[in-house]
Order: C-alpha cells, then structure tokens, then sequence
C-alpha cells in the first residue's frame, strides 16, 4: 500500500494513496493541489473534476484525525493483503552441466574417411548445458495448464565413431564403399511444451505438444494424450496416444554419391533423419489392499517409418539403374513393462 500527501495546515492539500508490488495489479489515486483526480491502473473514480477547497479541507481534516499523514510512503502488507495470485502460478527454473569424454575403442576415426583412418587414441571432450524454465497455471478447481521451455548448449565431440556413411554408385545404386559420419562440433538445442490436466469428477485427461529445433536443421512435434479412467479406489487403466514428426538435419543423407565431392558433414544415422512414429498403448494400474504402492503394467506399440531422398536418387528410393531400393523400412515395436512405485 502507497499513502502520502503534501498538505499542511497553510496549503491546499493533496492526496495520493494506492497499492503496488507482488503480483497484485496496482492501481494509484492522486487529488492535486488544484483539485484534480487523476488515477491509474483497475480502479474506477466516481469524480474525475477538480474538487472544491472547502471539501478537500474537510477530506484533510479526516484524513488527519484517522492518522492519514501520519502512514510511511509504504507499507509492507504480507499476511495482510494476500498475493492471491501467488497461490494460483508457480514459476519454476533449473539447469544442468555435464562433462563427459568419449573414447572409442581402437582410436578416434578421422570423419568422412576410411574407418581405419585414426586422428587420436585420447579422449575425445563432450560439454552439455543445459537450462529450463516453466510456468504452471491453476484456470480452475479442475484445471491445470502450464509452459515449459529448454535450451541445451552442446559442444565438443558429437559424431558417433562407429557410425558410417555408404558411398553409393550411380550406375547401379548399390553401396561401393562407405566413409565415417561427421558432425558439427556444436549443437544448439531449444524446445518449448505445453501441457494440460483436466480433472473430471472421476476421470483426469492429460495433453502435451511440444516443439523442437536446433541449428542442426532438425524440426520436430509431438502430441501426447492420456486419459486415466479410475475403475474404483485401488483399480484404474489409461490410454495413451503419441503422435511425433520430425524433420532431417541439414546434413542428413541416405548416402553418399560417388561422383560427387565430400561434404564437410554427412550421417546416416536415422535418430537425424526425416523419422515418424505413432505409438497406441494403455496402462493399468492397481494397489494391493494392505500392502503400500501401487503396481503398474504398460503395453505399447509403435509404428514408425521416414521418407526422404537418397543422393543421386528419385524420392521414391529409385536410383540411376532402375532399381528400387528402400530407404527408411518401417519399424514396428512392441513393449511391455511392469512398474511398482511408493511414496516417502
């Protein structure tokens, strides 16, 4: 709360007085010397002309025997004025630092070279920052929504060493050779997610997206969608649904053509190709009268294929020759898995 005046007994006086701090929207009223009322923020004055001296000397008056004046320029009002938002937002940040060094077994291969090729047999640094910051909003007694978003700053060595690229003729289409993968020294990661959790009088439904991007070229979304349906107190089964795309690196390529020129990066690895899945599956859970926790068992399935063009090749998986070949097979997966949790 803000309360002060420039009045005296010999001027005319003035009034200023509001509220301010927190997460409380402040507002402020000031009634001039000459009478004016001026306000700002959510509050509404009923006398916005300039008041009458007689009447501000009353108004000084009152505010003289209730001890107006007598008030600092602010007052604290924790535990009085509560910060009703502060109970409705939580704000939240965290971060991470990881050191790692990569050996790989038999030496480092120089990358885009003959794996026998080796450019150290020392380790190989990996530096990894990572930062996090989110906000969770209560809209209702029901509902749950909140914002997170990451960036992850990595650097050092990020190929993988027993990774290859196939050298691909153009006669025929087929891999004449092959050279290891090479990737750039630094990687800039960001992602933001938006999730939400509605609960209904007995069933809660969960849903996320969340966007991803680097300077790699890789561009990614996935939707994720749970609904927990409570059978009775010690019983209850959710379905899930995941929904995931993503885009190729920049220097992602099925291989390589042997009459063109090395590039400066190339990988083959399919985790920075054009990759898609949808995953189908349900938990179960149930708790044993008696007995502390709660047993879980989860069954998914996951479909997942990619697209894309091969270097000297249609996109359809046609190369020079006319044959055919597939580039990126589906995969299907199939997981089961038994989970026991407790609280502390």
């Amino acid at each position: 709360m803000l309360a002060g005046s420039a009045a005296s007994r010999q001027t005319a006086p003035s009034f200023a007085f509001g509220r301010t701090g927190g997460n409380i929207v402040p507002f402020t009223v000031r009634i001039g010397k000459d009478g004016r009322v001026t306000s700002s923020g959510p509050v509404q004055v009923t006398a916005t002309g300039p008041l009458s001296l007689p009447l501000r000397n009353g108004l000084a008056r009152l505010a003289r025997a209730e001890g107006f004046f007598a008030l600092p320029t602010s007052i604290p009002c924790s535990g009085i004025n509560p910060d009703v938002a502060g109970r409705f937002v939580t704000v939240r940040a965290g971060g991470s630092v990881d050191h790692d060094e990569v050996f790989a077994v038999g030496g480092t291969p120089v990358g885009l070279s003959s794996a026998r090729i080796i450019a150290s047999h020392d380790h190989q640094p990996k530096r990894v920052q990572t930062g996090t910051v989110g906000i969770s909003r209560v809209l209702s007694r029901r509902w749950l929504v909140s914002l997170d978003g990451s960036r992850t700053f990595e650097r050092g060595y990020l190929t993988e060493p027993y990774k290859i690229v196939s050298i691909i003729s153009a006669d025929s289409g087929l891999a004449v050779g092959s050279v290891t993968e090479k990737r750039p020294a630094t990687r800039d990661r960001r992602s933001l997610l938006a999730s939400s959790v509605y609960h209904f009088p007995s069933d809660v439904l969960y849903l996320s997206y969340r966007y991803y991007w680097d300077d790699w070229g890789v561009r990614s979304h996935t939707l994720d969608g749970r609904y927990r349906i409570d059978l009775n107190q010690q019983t209850f089964v959710q379905p899930h649904v995941r929904l995931y795309t993503q885009s190729r690196a920049d220097f992602f390529t099925f291989g390589i053509n042997e009459d063109v020129p090395l590039p400066s990066f190339a990988t083959s690895d399919e985790r920075l190709g054009p990759l898609h899945s949808v995953t189908v599956g349900a938990t179960y859970g149930f708790r044993i009268p008696g007995h502390a926790g709660e047993f879980t068992v989860r069954g998914e399935w996951i479909h997942q294929w990619g697209s894309g063009r091969m270097s000297g090749a249609s996109p359809s998986g046609e190369v020079e020759g006319g044959q055919s070949v597939s580039l990126f097979p589906p995969l299907e997966i199939a997981t089961v898995t038994a989970g026991y949790t407790i609280g502390f």
